[in-house]
């Protein structure tokens, strides 16, 4: 079996030119998320960098309870221990922890394209000529790196400081993948590459749970590796590759406990009762299809895609997209054997993606952009590499000028709607109004209005806590912001009395037990004049 750290056929490898290609996209991507380092802390943060920080900035002490306790549903104690370090280089200030985001961003972006590199030695690829010949070889890594880099599906991952656990995560992840491939054992011995990449499994673990990194390794065994296509492969193969990566098992076991105990401790988990079997699995199938059709078609990208409740699996909008996913695997299945490329990415995909789809769902979240930020590199990389052999296929210069022009705007386009996004994680502020702009949110009109609330402005945060119980009448957050409301004067810019009125008294309804819903409703109609 060819050796993937062979060096492909057809030259030298243009380093110049790589090195060239490397510096001139990382600058482009650093123009992109600049704007990043302006920005606060939002959402989540308050909690991870603020109320936290009192037990992870505490030196061996704060070591001693990341790696004890869950905090907020998670369990990372890797992350907390890089705010730490963030602290003593920078104060862990909004500026600090975010260039710190954007340098792993950068060394994800370099990964990425350091697998596309070892990829095409492997040998599946090696024997693909546009992708064997050196020049081009480098134009897949290249391109995989800046169709990584350069998307506003990125955003939230970077410019969010509460998941740093994501970037850190995938960059073990994407160093162990690159291990893999790039050693490709063939004999039974213990290896020490297995050794490190087992290391970079439990640490990528330790950032946030990983659990399908094994499964991954073992279906690039299968292909692009084509571990088992030899006479001497063969027997007792399949098992050989599973107990190769033993370890790596039982780190995905262990990280998977973690995760549910953490999520668990928090009752962050969402009841059967609240969402049944079936809707998860509609969900999971619409997750499927969404992550690639956001990546290549969408136009508008969301902190927030709040799940609607009640959530209806049988509505057009959730359950077409959940069948032609599952429509799609299908298909591929069937024609593994005919483009095993495209099946080996998609595969990959769908590992890396299951444990997100919300089979055990947490969180308000439909899905999230954060979800993609691993889970679509394989097909990043399938993309980058199509385009490359296509590239070669084309008949000569007067073709190639239009379609070299059309990729750069394409690239120039995904750069500006990157810079675009990462001003919406610009404050609190922008981030709701932004969900609400495209979105209805419950979430985000609480949120919204108790900011609101918090500056004073009593009339809007009214409306907009108001409208949070119109959306979903059995949510219990307002309330408290409401009894303040509704005891202080009405403001000259209150919303319809009538509306108020009307929303809370069946919000209420959905409430018994709340004596807050009950005393928003009187202080309610008695504003309104409707005393009973």
């Amino acid at each position: 079996m060819l050796s993937v750290r062979e060096p492909a056929p057809g030259g030298r490898t243009p380093v110049v030119a790589l090195l060239l290609a490397a510096v001139l996209l990382g600058g482009v991507i650093a123009w992109a998320y600049a704007p990043i380092l302006d920005n606060g802390f939002v959402w989540d943060d308050g909690a991870n960098l603020g109320i936290a920080r009192a037990e992870w900035d505490r030196g061996p002490a704060g070591l001693a309870w990341a790696f004890r306790e869950p905090f907020y549903g998670h369990y990372q104690p890797l992350t907390w221990v890089s705010y730490q370090i963030d602290a003593w280089l920078t104060g862990a200030t909004p500026r600090g922890v975010h260039a710190t985001q954007l340098i792993l961003h950068l060394a994800n972006t370099a990964l990425v394209g350091r697998l596309a590199w070892v990829l095409a030695a492997c040998p599946a690829l090696g024997a693909v000529r546009a992708l064997a010949q050196p020049r081009r070889r480098t134009a897949w890594a290249v391109l995989a790196a800046a169709l990584f880099a350069l998307h506003p599906i990125r955003v939230e991952s970077v410019a969010w400081a509460t998941e740093r656990r994501d970037l850190l995560s995938t960059f073990f992840v994407l160093g162990a993948l690159v291990l893999h491939v790039r050693a490709s054992p063939v004999d039974t011995s213990p290896s020490p590459v297995r050794g490190r990449v087992a290391l970079l499994h439990a640490l990528a673990a330790l950032s946030r749970a990983q659990v399908t990194l094994p499964f991954v390794l073992l279906l690039a065994d299968l292909w692009p590796l084509r571990r088992l296509e030899t006479p001497a492969d063969r027997p007792g193969g399949l098992l050989r590759l599973v107990s190769e990566k033993g370890v790596s098992l039982a780190i995905a076991a262990a990280s998977a406990a973690a995760a549910l105990w953490a999520q668990a401790s928090q009752g962050a988990l969402t009841a059967a009762a609240e969402h049944g079997l079936p809707a998860r699995l509609v969900q999971a199938g619409y997750g499927l299809a969404f992550y690639p059709a956001s990546w290549l078609f969408g136009r508008t990208w969301l902190p927030l895609y709040e799940r609607p409740v009640p959530f209806v699996a049988t509505a057009p909008g959730h359950l077409l997209p959940a069948l032609a996913a599952v429509g799609v695997l299908v298909g591929l299945w069937l024609l593994r054997r005919r483009i095993p490329p495209v099946a080996a990415a998609c595969g990959a995909y769908l590992l890396l993606v299951l444990p997100v789809l919300g089979i055990a769902q947490a969180g308000v979240q439909l899905v999230a952009d954060r979800y993609a930020y691993l889970a679509t590199v394989p097909l990043v990389l399938l993309a980058a590499g199509a385009g490359v052999v296509l590239w070669s296929r084309l008949p000569g210069r007067a073709v190639r000028a239009p379609v070299a022009l059309g990729l750069a705007a394409l690239l120039a386009a995904n750069t500006l709607a990157t810079r675009r996004q990462t001003r919406v994680w610009q404050s609190d502020e922008t981030l709701w109004r932004h969900v609400l702009a495209h979105s209805g949110s419950c979430l985000a009109d609480n949120n919204l209005g108790y900011l609101l609330l918090s500056r004073g402005e009593n009339g809007p945060a009214l409306f907009h806590l108001v409208r949070s119980l119109e959306r979903v009448p059995s949510y219990g957050r307002p309330w408290q912001g409401l009894v303040a409301l509704l005891e202080a004067p009405r403001p000259a810019d209150a919303p319809p009395a009538g509306w108020v009125v009307r929303t809370l008294e069946r919000a209420a309804a959905t409430q018994p037990a709340s004596a807050l819903a009950r005393r928003s409703v009187a202080l309610a109609r008695s504003a309104a004049g409707r005393s009973r």
